[in-house]
């Protein structure tokens, strides 16, 4: 606009073309198919693109930083590319962890919180490191990613996916509103935050801090989820908003920002830890929500973190009192209404991560209640099949049977467990691989006392 004096910041511009790539991803995904082979080569095209962008810009003028007064045509280039290709690496290595996450949950966790650690170690030493590494590092890294994104994805020790080990989507596909107004929040959070550090510091000082709060925000994802085994309403209502809230109240207190957000920040990068588990979570109980959740989830907490930094340009310079009480006192208010679970959709807030079966447990359970059950070979196969979800139609097509000789099959199986649905079914084998999993403890306890 003419005569307003408005200073967009580059990473806010970054954010916003991240954040509408991730839509893409979403709306090309949500009811539809998955990419096939040929398609997924799209998003491939689009990071060398990008990159050879970067590439150019950088070699014509040499730097993307600070902001973007009087936006050039180079500026905005370069910062639309890293947009883009941030937002198909972030896509595509989260749906690859989600991947090994559907047959080992817990080794995702330590995938998760293991590659918030190396980020911070990347992070900090780019720091110290001369341009042309830290920018040889950035063109070769999204290409170097893809293979092995493609590696991972396809190595069978990871997916399992061979073994038919993943447990059945027991929800219809649907878009968990709560889990994207607690995405908003928390992405609205860091932007205003980040705005207002940036006011009373240096730029500069974002990097070492950010990655501080990374380290912290590992470590306490692993002592709260494996050492106090809380569930996912605690860790991101009880947890990781109030960290946040006192973020803030640290701003004030201390009126130079500095612990304010060392301590939002860790919050943040705690919440968008267990927002990854609980997205692998959900992958694996929502019908199709590998597809489209991890888009949803990185165009929504991007959109949010590029709304908190507009929403302070500095024009709310001289009230960073009344903002920082306010952005306290929404996120308090937040965590209580959040932290309720009523309904059947929002139930994965009493979900405790560390409690969560692999896929391994799952097998054996069925392989266990097969033999209790005392089912034939061709009633156990039946059984298995069931387990994970398929119908009759299905089970027909894979076992190369008849469907009235699957459905004669189905009744024995319902007998011999006395169950008379599939969701009753599903329920048991839930119920046997939990007895399974505490047995082992109570054993080692019976042993030591």
């Amino acid at each position: 606009m003419p005569g307003a004096d408005v200073a967009l910041p580059s990473r806010a511009l970054s954010l916003t073309v991240f954040s509408a790539t991730a839509f893409v991803g979403f709306i090309a995904t949500w009811r539809g198919r998955m990419l096939k082979r040929r398609s997924r080569l799209v998003p491939l095209v689009f990071v060398v693109m990008c990159t050879i962008v970067i590439v150019g810009c950088d070699i014509v003028d040499g730097g993307f930083d600070s902001k973007v007064g009087e936006p050039s045509t180079l500026a905005i280039l370069m910062g639309s590319s890293f947009g883009v290709v941030g937002a198909i690496l972030y896509i595509t290595w989260a749906q690859c962890v989600a991947a090994v996450g559907r047959s080992k949950y817990r080794l995702a966790i330590v995938a998760c919180i293991l590659s918030c650690l190396v980020a911070a170690v990347l992070a900090t030493g780019f720091y110290f490191i001369s341009d042309a590494i830290r920018q040889v590092f950035m063109v070769a890294f999204p290409l170097l990613s893809w293979p092995l994104v493609g590696f991972f994805g396809r190595y069978p020790a990871l997916t399992s996916a061979s073994d038919g080990q993943h447990r059945p989507a027991t929800m219809p596909s649907y878009i968990p509103t709560k889990f994207v107004v607690t995405l908003l929040m928390i992405g609205l959070a860091l932007g205003l935050m980040q705005a207002i550090f940036t006011m009373v510091n240096q730029v500069d000082e974002l990097g070492p801090l950010t990655s501080a709060g990374s380290v912290a925000a590992a470590l306490l994802v692993a002592l709260t989820v494996f050492a106090l085994d809380l569930d996912f309403n605690r860790l991101l209502y009880q947890i990781g908003f109030p960290l946040m809230a006192l973020g803030f109240m640290l701003l004030l207190l201390t009126n130079q920002g500095f612990w304010g957000y060392l301590l939002s920040v860790t919050g943040y990068r705690f919440c968008e830890i267990v927002s990854w588990l609980l997205c692998i979570y959900l992958t694996a109980h929502i019908k199709d929500a590998r597809r489209f959740l991890f888009p949803l989830l990185a165009c929504v907490l991007s959109i949010g973190q590029a709304i908190g930094l507009l929403c302070y340009d500095g024009r709310a310079e001289d009230y960073l009192v009344q903002v920082s009480l306010v952005a306290m006192g929404v996120l308090f208010v937040s965590a209580l209404l959040l932290v309720t679970s009523k309904g059947e959709n929002q139930s994965w807030g009493i979900v405790v991560p560390a409690a969560q079966s692999d896929g391994r447990d799952f097998s054996d359970a069925l392989s266990d209640m097969a033999a209790d059950a005392l089912l034939t070979p061709r009633e156990a196969e039946v059984f298995g099949l069931l387990a994970r979800g398929k119908n009759k139609k299905a089970i027909s097509e894979e076992l190369v049977l008849s469907e009235n000789t699957i459905k004669t099959h189905i009744t024995k199986v319902y007998r011999k467990f006395g169950v008379a649905s599939q969701q009753e079914l599903i329920a048991a084998v839930e119920q046997r691989v939990e007895t399974e999993k505490r047995a082992p403890a109570s054993e080692a306890l019976g042993k030591k006392e």
